[in-house]
């Protein structure tokens, strides 16, 4: 084989070309095996999410809206508060974890800034959603009423982007580049992956809701609580909210689908890969069979000078391993531009280990597809392949 390169160059460009799809797919694999090992931050499990929408005509000011939306927010709030089946509940903005939402908001800190996600919550909401402290303490009932700066609970990524490693966070205020609004640091959270499991941990922080934020309803509700519970919470809403568009969904239901939009494309571009891969694998393994074909003579004569089978089948597919080798080597030179240009802001590790995973898939794929043919060739009987000649 290696004294026909040129008739091997299509074996060669099959290999090269193989290895990047498989390195894009291990780099895929790769990259949301380690999202989704990282702590999601809270835990969806018995949650009902209520989604509710002030509907007609607004009032003739914002003030006027304002104390309406508040006055029908407390008696949502004396109803739920007396259901037997509730463990806890908590009024929150519309950025609920899977629901697709986000409100963001300018912040900086020194010479730093970004957009954080933020999230306008009660103190109730680490009760219903899990969400455990790290440092200093969660928001009160006190916050709920702020002069001034805005109190706010940071998450792990706020603290990484704007703080030094050993530096106190507590206390610390930052400023709305867009706004005179300041924020006081009262605690911090670990991740919070609002978009889910297989999501980015963003920049995110925690400020006291207004009533007027207060776009959903999150329950965690007993085992064993069934719909006639959920029936009965949207008779008794809509007796005090009558104008309100209500939309109840199951946070775990919510998470399903949201893993499923993510899988659906994902499956489909490993299909198309495999596929790939498949046919590269046929086409390596006919090459080995033709080759073989076309060298029956010489096997046979090396058989009669005292060859051993073990030899003829090694011989075959080291050639094999050695054109896979001149493919990688410029498959890798390609693929290592990645982490050195840092290109779509991967980590390095992603990129490397996706490197090695796929050099060693391409080395699985040729051993197999040239074993077979290897030990065909080495049974060839030197009498036979000589006379066939």
């Amino acid at each position: 084989m290696w004294n026909q390169k040129r008739k091997n160059l299509g074996l060669l460009l099959e290999v090269f070309f193989s290895f990047l799809v498989i390195f894009a797919v291990f780099t895929f694999l790769v990259h949301n095996f380690n999202r989704y090992r990282e702590p999601l931050g809270f835990d969806y499990g018995r949650v009902w999410a209520l989604k509710m929408f002030p509907s007609g005509e607004r009032d003739s000011t914002y003030e006027a809206h304002t104390e309406r939306v508040n006055r029908e927010i407390d008696r949502i709030d004396q109803i739920v508060r007396y259901y037997p089946e509730f463990e806890s509940y908590t009024f929150t903005s519309g950025n609920i974890p899977y629901a697709g939402s986000q409100h963001l908001v300018g912040m900086s800190y020194n010479d730093k800034s970004t957009n954080p996600f933020i999230y306008s919550v009660d103190e109730k909401f680490p009760e219903v959603m899990g969400v455990e402290m790290v440092a200093g303490r969660w928001l009160d009932r006190s916050d709920m009423s702020y002069d001034g700066d805005i109190p706010i609970v940071i998450n792990r990524q706020f603290r990484e982007y704007f703080f030094d490693a050993q530096e106190e966070v507590i206390g610390k205020k930052l400023d709305d580049p867009n706004s005179d609004q300041t924020y006081r640091i009262i605690g911090e959270i670990g991740n919070y992956k609002q978009l889910g499991e297989f999501s980015e941990a963003r920049v995110a922080f925690f400020q006291p809701r207004t009533n007027d934020a207060a776009t959903a309803l999150l329950v965690k509700v007993k085992p064993d609580t069934d719909a006639a519970v959920e029936a009965r919470l949207f008779d008794d809403i809509q007796e005090v909210a009558k104008n309100w568009n209500l939309e109840m969904q199951y946070m775990d239901e919510m998470r399903d689908n949201t893993l499923r939009e993510t899988w659906i494309p994902s499956l489909i571009f490993l299909i198309i890969a495999g596929f790939l891969v498949f046919n590269v694998a046929l086409g390596l393994f006919g090459v080995v069979w033709q080759n073989i074909n076309k060298r029956r003579q010489e096997i046979g004569v090396r058989r009669a000078m005292g060859a051993t089978k073990t030899g003829i089948s090694g011989q075959i597919i080291g050639e094999v391993i050695v054109l896979a080798t001149l493919s990688l080597l410029l498959g890798l030179f390609f693929a290592l531009q990645f982490p050195l240009l840092n290109v779509f802001n991967l980590p390095a590790g992603v990129y490397l280990v996706a490197i090695v995973l796929a050099i060693m898939f391409i080395y699985a794929i040729v051993l197999i597809c040239s074993f077979y043919p290897s030990l065909l060739a080495a049974r060839l009987h030197p009498a036979v392949a000589l006379h066939e000649e």
